[in-house]
């Protein structure tokens, strides 16, 4: 197990590595995909939430990617820079996907890591892991959310926000994750 924990160990640091030389969002997505299906099996207890949490953010970002790619053609975190103002609707569930792929309460997922965190029966290579994730999930966050924020004014203005069907369907998603995220602490 020790083996398992070292080789996520590794990896996320050279996850936290790619994605601050890295800018696809892709890869991006690829990558927190893969580091969060390493950590279900360092979880003990409430591993379904966990995984219910987690689906359900990487629908949401892969949603986000998908509509940035088919609308704009973009691939970037620099092509983001600009999108906020023009977009709000857009912006405002970008914002919202980022901060459950960051691992902030109260979404489910980020509940569950907390919650393992001060489980007293974990043990300490769980502990390194769950932190390496939130490290990662932070560093994801922060890479993408400084471009929209802070970013320099683009030369690319993009008036084109989303429709109401695909606003409803990750409204939907993000408000499902937000309520099992708040029925999963009021269960504990």
């Amino acid at each position: 197990m020790e083996i398992l924990h070292i080789a996520y160990w590794l990896a996320t640091i050279f996850g936290v590595w790619y994605v601050i030389k890295n800018k696809k969002l892709i890869n991006f997505f690829i990558l927190h995909s893969l580091l969060n299906l390493f950590v279900i099996t360092f979880l003990y207890k409430h591993l379904q939430e966990y995984i219910l949490g987690t689906v359900s953010t990487l629908v949401l970002f892969f949603l986000v990617i998908k509509f940035l790619k088919n609308t704009y053609n973009l691939e970037t975190v620099v092509g983001l820079e600009g999108l906020v103002f023009k977009t709000p609707l857009f912006a405002f569930i970008l914002r919202l996907a980022l901060l459950m792929v960051g691992s902030f309460p109260p979404f489910l997922s980020s509940n569950v890591i907390y919650y393992n965190l001060l489980d007293p029966n974990v043990n300490l290579y769980s502990i390194v892991s769950l932190i390496l994730l939130l490290i990662f999930n932070f560093t994801l966050f922060m890479r993408i959310t400084v471009n929209i924020l802070f970013g320099k004014p683009t030369e690319r203005i993009l008036y084109k926000d989303i429709s109401k069907k695909f606003g409803l369907i990750v409204f939907a998603i993000i408000f499902l994750n937000f309520c099992l995220g708040i029925y999963y602490i009021l269960n504990l």
